[in-house]
């Protein structure tokens, strides 16, 4: 599907094409890491007119080390963000898991400083929804 066929609105459709995209990287050999989550702040939702979090889908070839660089040709419009990352001991059982089911399958925090990628060679009638991520850890 064209990147320009999806509405600004249309979130289930973009998570679908996610979900079909994630599902042909596993298949070809990439090794997923986690599960990155944005926009969780309602203040950066308002700012950004949007109503819920969005969520992609990290890779190994997206790590980056402490003190690496990052080529510029990877980035059109880079900007680091400070996070925090939730490392989990154990699988949560199921989709709708409350906050006492995250906090018992959590085995540590750590910090981490996430490299985004917010250009997009389309444009959207409301702010872009989703971007690419470079996980720096260190």
């Amino acid at each position: 599907m064209r990147c320009d066929a999806i509405g600004p609105a249309d979130a289930e459709t973009a998570y679908a094409i996610q979900y079909i995209n994630t599902r042909a990287a596993l298949a070809a050999g990439r090794r997923l890491i986690g599960r990155k989550i944005g926009l969780a702040a309602s203040a950066v939702q308002q700012q950004l007119g949007v109503d819920q979090p969005d969520y992609g889908m990290p890779y190994a070839f997206m790590l980056v080390g402490n003190g690496a660089a990052i080529a510029s040709s990877r980035v059109i419009q880079p900007q680091v963000e400070a996070e925090v990352a939730l490392v989990l001991g154990c699988d949560l059982a199921n989709a709708d898991a409350s906050v006492a089911d995250v906090i018992r399958a959590l085995a540590y925090c750590l910090p981490i400083a996430s490299a985004c990628e917010h250009g997009h060679q389309f444009r959207w009638s409301s702010p872009p929804r989703w971007s690419s991520s470079v996980m720096l850890k260190g």
